[in-house]
């Protein structure tokens, strides 16, 4: 120090000492070469300045990445490496570090008025959403990710919008329309190869121009009545159709019985008639006779008055079947009992009021 304050001392330099003092310092070095140099010498304090600024650079290159990110290392512009998440130490200036999100999900949307088959325009709003798989690719196979999922997305749309109807795009068909985007957004975005992968698409309801909209909605709405109509007649025909057939396998095994039965009386009848038979052979007038008044006898026991042809001159033989008579005169008693209890109720009323 004492010698630089000799060099920028106002007066003149004295050449004569500063020749002896470098000679002077030049042998004390020579004689005293194995000892540390002084800590007041130039070379100490800039080993010193050397010694924190390797320090701080040190310091500078621990770089921690979040459990979200994967940390992508550039060496002069160029790819090296990729970090995982946790500490990691690169040197600072040589490398520098970029940070992706390969957990966030990023929603893409897009929105444009679209031409369909049918020459008709129509509003399509759609949104699809997206995840960084692989940082490397993500950076270097594209100069904007962002902007090749974006025309993937615009190229599936319109393909698909233009070769579907404006009607199947607004009603049955969007949900055919929303699968087939998703696979041509998958196919372009896999095929450009930028380490992104599509997690979900979804295709908004299309609308109409506004000014055929009020029409469009009345054709919904007629189409919305018409599977209400056919899910009506579906239930009535799950209700009806057990109906109908139980009562056709009744009716069909209440008919089987009547034949049987049928059948089963004649047979009976046919073997009384050959069991008489012989009996009738022998004894025409009694056995004929018998079955005259058997047969009478059935018909007359549901009749209640009878006509019997007298010979002239004989007074008719009245029957009456008293018990009947009996019955319906008590019937008619209390008929007469309840009217005359009603009677007197209803004037009894009339007389308190």
């Amino acid at each position: 120090m004492k010698l630089i304050d000799k060099y920028f001392r106002e007066d003149p330099p004295n050449l004569d000492e500063i020749f002896k003092s470098f000679s002077k310092r030049f042998k004390q070095k020579n004689a005293h070469s194995s000892k540390k140099p002084d800590n007041d010498s130039p070379l100490g304090l800039f080993i010193g300045i050397a010694c924190v600024l390797f320090i701080l650079w040190f310091i500078s290159g621990i770089n921690i990445i979040p459990p979200t990110d994967r940390g992508v290392v550039l060496r002069f512009g160029a790819y090296n490496r990729t970090l995982q998440p946790g500490p990691n130490w690169v040197p600072a200036i040589i490398d520098s570090v970029k940070l992706v999100n390969v957990t966030r999900d990023y929603t893409l949307k897009q929105n444009a008025e679209m031409l369909t088959k049918d020459k008709n325009i129509v509003d399509v709003e759609l949104s699809i959403v997206f995840r960084v798989i692989n940082p490397k690719r993500y950076l270097f196979n594209a100069v904007n990710p962002l902007d090749s999922v974006n025309q993937a997305t615009a190229s599936a749309l319109r393909q698909v919008v233009g070769n579907t109807t404006l009607d199947g795009i607004l009603t049955q068909e969007r949900a055919e329309a929303r699968n087939e985007i998703d696979k041509q957004i998958r196919e372009t975005v896999d095929s450009y190869n930028i380490g992104i992968e599509i997690i979900d698409v979804n295709l908004e309801p299309a609308k109409p121009p506004e000014q055929v909209s009020a029409a469009f909605d009345d054709a919904i709405k007629a189409l919305e009545d018409e599977k209400r109509y056919i899910n009506e007649a579906k239930a009535y025909r799950e209700k009806v159709l057990p109906l109908a057939r139980g009562t056709a396998r009744r009716i069909l095994e209440e008919s089987q019985a009547y034949e049987l039965s049928t059948v089963l009386e004649a047979r009976a009848q046919v073997a009384n008639f050959l069991a008489i038979y012989k009996d009738y052979e022998k004894y025409p007038g009694i056995i004929g006779d018998n079955i005259y008044y058997t047969k009478l006898s059935k018909i007359y026991s549901n009749l209640n008055k009878v006509l019997i042809d007298l010979p002239k001159n004989q007074n008719p033989l009245l029957f009456l079947p008293l018990e009947k008579m009996i019955g319906n005169q008590s019937n008619i008693d209390s008929t007469i009992n309840k009217s005359h209890h009603a009677s007197s109720t209803f004037f009894s009323k009339a007389d308190t009021q």
